[in-house]
């Protein structure tokens, strides 16, 4: 058994700076009273898993990744939504490469490769990383039909 906290997004998103510390000390202290239930019980204790940010802004605003890294199980990154209705070019929701001909911000950020990378580059550990993929899809209304499609 096991709980995964989706919180999107701590210190941003009209969340406080200061959420990203009060995040970590949420996951040592649920950490803590799994340990001790699972004492006193003499059950295993229960996961604790982080549904996180896939992309850099919300990764850098949101989480203390080393300090994370050392209490919770897993890191369920989530490695979809990078595109939709709401962005200002189409794509797949989640791209496992950055277009290769591309140099927009966009595309070389938003994407699985730069995701579950990134994690690592700012001390997350390989093993507690997860991706995650959506099983829907999105449409786009497009302005003209004259689109080239």
């Amino acid at each position: 058994n096991s709980l995964v906290i989706d919180w999107e997004y701590p210190g941003s998103r009209g969340s406080p700076p200061r959420d990203k510390h009060l995040y970590t000390v949420l996951a040592q202290e649920l950490m803590a009273a799994f340990e001790a239930e699972g004492k006193s019980t003499g059950k295993p204790r229960l996961l604790l898993s982080l549904a996180v940010a896939g992309g850099k802004n919300n990764i850098d605003t949101g989480y203390e990744i080393p300090q994370l890294g050392q209490i919770v199980d897993f890191f369920n990154v989530m490695t979809y939504d990078f595109f939709g209705p709401w962005s200002h070019a189409t794509g797949e929701s989640s791209p496992l490469y950055a277009l290769p001909n591309s140099k927009s911000a966009l595309n070389l950020e938003f994407n699985v490769n730069f995701a579950m990378k990134y994690w690592l580059k700012k001390g997350a550990p390989a093993d507690k990383l997860n991706a995650g993929f959506a099983t829907y899809g999105h449409t786009f209304r497009l302005r003209t039909s004259a689109h080239g499609v």
